[in-house]
């Protein structure tokens, strides 16, 4: 999301798909719609994915974010005409975070020490091991 946000900062609003090299031929993405000053709204939630198969759902045009975008060619080429525009030098922002955390506790999304956990991205079912 922060990506996203970042992304969006930088050249607008629009849809943006974020895709970060997770190593051992897996990639982290996600599609998020970004709209100025306002909190990217997920698409399609971060997810650990196989790059040699994995297909965004929908048809709409989006701006590749990222490094993972050119790490795993195939990826790109597989959303062809759908990517209007490939950022593969942008990386998240501490600017960025920590916009996107004052909305967030200004709104009261806030949660314990006790109650904060870190989240660990699986495989998204049927998209490989």
């Amino acid at each position: 999301a922060v990506l996203a946000a970042g992304a969006g900062r930088a050249s607008g609003a629009g849809l943006m798909a974020t895709c970060l090299d997770a190593r051992m031929e897996r990639a982290y993405l996600a599609l998020y719609r970004v709209v100025p000053a306002q909190m990217p709204v997920a698409i399609f939630r971060d997810a650990l994915i196989d790059p040699g198969d994995f297909r965004l759902p929908g048809a709409e045009p989006f701006t590749a974010v990222g490094g993972g975008w050119l790490a795993y060619p195939p990826i790109l080429a597989r959303h062809g005409s759908r990517v209007a525009a490939v950022d593969a030098s942008l990386l998240p922002s501490a600017r960025d975070l920590l916009s996107m955390a004052i909305a967030e506790f200004a709104a009261g999304r806030t949660v314990t020490a006790e109650e904060a956990l870190p989240e660990y991205l699986g495989q998204v079912p049927g998209t490989g091991a």
